[in-house]
């Protein structure tokens, strides 16, 4: 179990670069933009110097290319809005076999092969266990960036993880992520969320995160897997008297923390940052 820093846990979710949900880390994003902000200026100078430099033949050739780059690109916006539509048209079908995977998994339905299992002797001396404890768990830890997230500390809520599944944007290319929860002694919520506001694609080729929102989790009282509490020696006021013990609370390291609402920039953030390194 990886104790690393979740420092994924305020703006990223690593998933395949070619679903159209891939996207970088807001601060690396920001820098990225503020250096660009720099260097585009000296860069189209300098282009425009090499263009004036052409012959008039080649001009008029790299103006026909761009025309075809132009159109070709309108084509493959029309491709990106109906692959959207395919996307969504299936994320709809797989959902009756996501309703009967939480059932087979939760224990609310059987499947016929254990319901026409014969019994025998030795079945009694078997303990009855209901649906698949600990599939969530196994799931995640089988994730190579979730992993890193999951804590020791968290191993018992997960044991009360039901269901995970995730919704995209009909809108555009953001989607949400639940996580529903049976009873537990760790906090009241039934589901915690995190759902990201995806753009269209940049020039980079790469999607723009705008917004990313999260679950409150509403703590039973000493239940909160995101804090710990440690003890500390204070000393007395001017360094006479007896020092005394206190109780401090800190945020630690848990999967938890992957719902914490996350603050995003704002585009007058953006235009500050920009304007810096101008």
């Amino acid at each position: 179990m990886s104790d690393k820093a979740a420092a994924e846990q305020d703006t990223v979710v690593e998933v395949d670069a070619n679903d159209g949900r891939g996207f970088q880390p807001v601060d690396a994003a920001t820098a990225q933009l503020a250096q660009l902000a720099v260097a585009e200026d000296t860069q189209e100078a300098e282009e425009d110097d090499d263009l004036a430099n052409l012959p008039k033949k080649v001009l008029l050739r790299l103006d026909a290319l761009r025309k075809l780059q132009e159109a070709q690109a309108e084509v493959e916006e029309e491709f990106e809005k109906e692959r959207k539509q395919l996307e969504l048209k299936y994320e709809k079908l797989y959902q009756p076999f996501y309703h009967q995977r939480a059932e087979i998994v939760t224990g609310a339905k059987e499947v016929d092969a254990v319901s026409a299992e014969p019994q025998t002797e030795g079945d009694a001396d078997e303990e009855d266990v209901k649906g698949v404890p600990g599939f969530w768990l196994r799931a995640l830890m089988n994730h190579s960036v979730l992993a890193d997230l999951i804590h020791e500390r968290d191993l018992a809520a997960f044991e009360f993880l039901a269901d995970v599944h995730s919704a995209s944007h009909e809108e555009d290319n953001g989607f949400k992520l639940t996580f529903e929860f049976s009873e537990n002694p760790f906090f009241t919520n039934k589901t915690l969320t995190k759902e990201y506001d995806i753009g269209d694609a940049s020039e980079s080729g790469e999607a723009v995160l705008r917004n990313v929102t999260g679950t409150v989790i509403d703590w039973k009282e000493s239940q909160n897997l995101c804090e710990v509490t440690k003890k500390v020696k204070q000393r007395a006021k001017g360094g006479k008297g007896e020092s005394r013990v206190i109780s401090r609370t800190e945020p630690c390291d848990s999967f938890f923390q992957f719902f914490t609402p996350v603050e995003m920039p704002s585009e007058e953030d953006d235009e500050d940052v920009r304007a810096a390194w101008s």
